[in-house]
């Protein structure tokens, strides 16, 4: 009885640690203190649901036992990382003199290019998710878990190489897509950005999983928090209108899929969600802590297995949960949280270390730049690292892709160096 108190207490400090924070940040003078409300409600929502969480039959049945309890110090580790995560935003200052943007010609050319590239795929893919039903919703994500899966079968030759392409592309046409919001006249060009962005989001429905759609969700949000004071009064009407359609959209589809997974029992869907939002912590806080064996890198960085850079090393692999769960005694295909996934590579100091490097390294870059459109590529990568922070390390067998992405980046800041190619738009 005594520890099962203290795990409440434990839980109750954690949900008050997210809760002070919140309130110190609208408290501050910080520039990107909007940004930042995002990620830190999605962790005081996370907390919440632990709370809830661990009162029910799933949490009984479910989660691994150490008899172990509740760590405080886990508690308190996980919510120093979340702090030094996330310093670097708070302080992104895109001011209002306006942005630096591709040059019209430039830009059109890559959006055109992009948005023909996703065409083929994203009709194809389109019908593959209006056709889809609860029970196919729920095939699809245990053939998902046996690694029976393949979300590409119903692609055409044509659609599985233009779908591979765009897929290289996923974490700089949601900016794109903003951009030709933000200054595009003609509605071709936002079509096709829009169809270029959300492709890889219906291949991920296709594999029954929420984690595409939730972070969209977080993604789209975030982007027009950004992107807000830069808007006409009438661009910001179009632009909530369609957002309040697209987030009803993504929310009905969110509670289709745990409604088909709990065989539409209300009870047992609700428990599912106070897990799927509340497990980090739990899972963390009663065995990840705990963790004696360290995976050095091989839990958080690792590829596809599916591209040519995998025969490099095997941190390009793809993530091998049996062998992982070797070297560290427990289950690792449940969440830990972010903070916990580096925790569990690299030991306590090793995963501050690691978190500090990050934040470093992103301040670094994007210091001075923020109004540039390589800087806003860099701090969409780093801010979804928060929006899937309260399950795991968002880019696990994502590696090769963020390489290709920081390639990019890399390109466009010489480009930007010598200012061939890129002007400055003022409201």
């Amino acid at each position: 009885m005594i520890s099962e108190m203290n795990s409440y207490s434990v839980i109750i400090i954690n949900i008050l640690l997210y809760i002070l924070f919140l309130y110190f940040n609208y408290r501050s003078g910080y520039k990107g203190k909007n940004l930042i409300i995002i990620i830190a409600a999605l962790f005081l929502l996370s907390s919440i649901c632990t709370l809830l969480f661990y009162d029910t039959f799933l949490y009984q049945n479910l989660t691994e036992k150490r008899h172990a309890p509740f760590s405080l110090w886990a508690i308190l580790y996980l919510f120093i990382n979340f702090v030094i995560y996330s310093s670097p935003i708070q302080s992104f200052n895109m001011n209002g003199n306006g942005i630096d943007m591709p040059n019209l010609k430039y830009f059109n050319y890559t959006i055109c290019c992009l948005g023909l590239i996703s065409i083929v795929p994203f009709w194809e893919n389109m019908k593959a998710v209006l056709g889809m039903n609860s029970v196919s919703l729920v095939d699809s994500y245990y053939d998902k878990i046996s690694g029976d899966f393949n979300a590409r079968k119903h692609l055409s030759s044509i659609g599985r190489i233009c779908n591979g392409v765009i897929l290289w592309f996923q974490y700089i046409t949601p900016i794109l897509f903003f951009y030709t919001l933000l200054y595009s006249k003609k509605k071709v060009y936002i079509c096709l950005s829009f169809i270029a962005f959300i492709n890889p989001v219906l291949l991920g429905i296709l594999g029954g999983g929420r984690g595409a759609l939730f972070q969209t969700f977080c993604v789209l949000l975030f982007n027009y928090i950004l992107f807000y004071d830069h808007f006409s009064k009438r661009s910001k009407q179009y632009i909530n209108i369609i957002g309040i359609v697209i987030c009803l959209s993504i929310t009905i589809v969110l509670i289709y899929i745990t409604f088909s997974r709990a065989e539409g029992n209300f009870d047992f869907a609700l428990q599912q969600i106070y897990r799927y939002l509340g497990e980090g912590f739990a899972n963390f806080g009663e065995v990840g802590w705990y963790v004696q064996n360290h995976t050095n890198g091989h839990n958080v960085i690792n590829g596809t297995g599916n591209t040519f850079i995998s025969d490099l090393t095997d941190y390009f692999d793809s993530r091998d949960y049996e062998k992982l769960a070797l070297v560290t005694k427990m289950r690792m295909y449940v969440y830990y949280t972010v903070f916990g996934d580096y925790y569990i590579d690299f030991g306590a100091l090793g995963g501050i270390l690691f978190n500090l490097l990050l934040a470093c390294i992103f301040k670094y870059v994007t210091s001075g730049k923020e109004n540039s459109i390589s800087s806003i590529i860099l701090l969409n990568l780093y801010a979804r690292i928060g929006f899937s922070g309260i399950f795991c390390f968002v880019y696990m067998y994502r590696i090769d892709f963020i390489l290709f992405t920081l390639l990019v980046v890399f390109l466009l800041r010489r480009l930007e160096k010598k200012n061939t190619c890129f002007i400055r738009i003022v409201n």
